[in-house]
């Protein structure tokens, strides 16, 4: 890592620390072995939003490369807005990186952990994400923070609008249009990055337009059962409904908390797209699906039916909306509709 400010606190040289215990000197080095790029380094579970968390295998190449791709992120934003680089170990105060993910996971474990250990940040680690996040973020000088788009949100509706923080990261799952305004309008000094990645390709690969572009194959077998299974077909216009359209619909209601479109099955059709919705605190109680559904029919993205709980959804320890449960919820709820012979709007009011 080189020098660092001796004024940062509880910092000690690694070299200083292993050399304290005397059986340091009387171990093998452990590294007496060449490791190739392509040797095996982790074995790392995926989330286990849409099915049981699969175990991927990464070598060293793959782990490492992505902790060097984010850098170059934040130096290409640099290049692109006219602004001198951003050193990478800086005198003065140790900023704070604010790590609210689980180390388990790849965003926590090489997105901030080992970005934070090559650049000299301190580390905030919280269990979870919790409302006082917001007091961390000062009194830690956290210059990162972010991770699934929810935890985001909660920032920008917290006490800490103009706060100078330098970066905000959104990944996960889908980023709602409305929310990216909203952080630079709330964080404007700092540089927001959406990143998609698998946990295959270790988080931050290819920075391209497409991920279809170049796709980097982990030497452990995994399946695609879609294109990153991210589309929701209707046949019913022989088009392909995205998800995000419908989910970033219900987003642009300011009384949403949360969105989510899932399918249910049609015998005629193959599949329909509804949604579930969990309102804010404040509107619980003054949201219907009538007033929901007249919010997507001004921008032609109308699920046949809408779920408004007024519970926020389950979550993985990652922070991702498991689809499983309101799959589960939105199937109980439509054969209900089916029994009742309120299944859908007539295909015309659509």
């Amino acid at each position: 890592m080189g020098e660092f400010d001796r004024s940062w606190k509880h910092i000690e040289p690694f070299d200083k620390v292993v050399n304290t215990y005397p059986e340091a000197n009387e171990t093998p080095d452990l590294l007496s072995e060449q490791v190739d790029p392509e040797d095996n380094a982790t074995i790392i579970f995926a989330s286990g939003t849409t099915g049981l968390p699969k175990d991927v295998l990464s070598t060293q190449r793959q782990f490492l490369t992505n902790v060097l791709n984010v850098l170059a992120g934040g130096f290409r934003v640099a290049l692109r807005n006219g602004n001198p680089l951003p050193s990478v170990q800086r005198p003065g105060p140790q900023v704070g990186a604010l790590v609210a993910v689980p180390l388990f996971h790849m965003t926590g474990s090489t997105s901030y952990l080992m970005m934070a250990t090559l650049t000299g940040m301190k580390i905030i680690l919280t269990k979870k994400w919790i409302p006082e996040a917001a007091g961390l973020i000062r009194e830690e000088n956290v210059g990162v923070a972010g991770g699934v788009p929810s935890m985001v949100a909660d920032l920008t509706e917290s006490s800490l609008a103009g706060h100078s923080l330098e970066g905000l990261l959104f990944g996960g799952s889908p980023t709602p249009d409305s929310l990216v305004g909203r952080a630079k309008k709330t964080f404007p000094k700092a540089t927001l990055t959406q990143v998609y990645g698998l946990t295959e390709i270790n988080s931050v690969a290819v920075s391209r337009a497409s991920f279809t572009s170049k796709i980097d194959m982990s030497l452990a077998f995994f399946r695609f059962s879609d294109a990153a299974n991210h589309q929701l077909y209707s046949k019913r216009h022989h088009h392909p409904w995205w998800r995000e359209r419908v989910e970033n619909v219900l987003y642009s209601d300011p009384r949403v908390l949360e969105a989510a479109a899932v399918g249910v099955p049609d015998e005629r059709l193959g599949e329909l797209v509804t949604a579930v919705v969990s309102i804010k605190p404040a509107y619980q109680g003054f949201v219907t699906e009538a007033a929901l559904m007249a919010v997507a029919r001004q921008r032609f993205a109308v699920p046949v039916m809408i779920v408004v709980l007024h519970e926020p959804f389950e979550l993985t320890p990652s922070g991702k909306i498991i689809k499983g449960e309101l799959r589960k919820i939105v199937r109980r709820h439509w054969e209900e509709r089916r029994r009742s012979g309120t299944g859908r709007e007539p295909l015309a009011n659509l």
